[in-house]
């Protein structure tokens, strides 16, 4: 999700911090003062715009990596993984929707 910093009911770091367990978000300001920290500066450019994109979707697949590391350490294999899949953090599984976003494509 793309959000502006400065909006007037919510600013976009309480919409980050609402939707961090669900979908990453990208924040953008045109003000000086709030273009640090990974917020990206307007107007800016598309390759500027896929450069942070990039990022998140790396650091995302960082993140799923590490989880699955760890599931292996266990002695879990990807499929008790999806099998005991639950959205609760503490259920020693990936959700569904996580293990499928992580399962390899198939070309064809």
């Amino acid at each position: 999700m793309l959000s502006d910093v400065q909006m007037p009911d919510m600013d976009g770091h309480q919409i980050a911090a609402a939707l961090a367990d669900r979908c990453p978000v990208i924040l953008m300001s045109g003000a000086p003062e709030q273009q640090s920290n990974g917020v990206l500066a307007k107007p800016f450019i598309p390759d500027e715009l896929l450069h942070h994109i990039t990022s998140v979707l790396c650091r995302m697949a960082a993140n799923a990596e590490v989880a699955l590391r760890r599931l292996a350490r266990r002695g879990w294999r990807y499929q008790d993984a999806v099998q005991r899949g639950s959205h609760s953090p503490n259920s020693g599984g990936l959700s569904q929707r996580t293990a499928h976003s992580l399962s390899p494509t198939t070309q064809g």
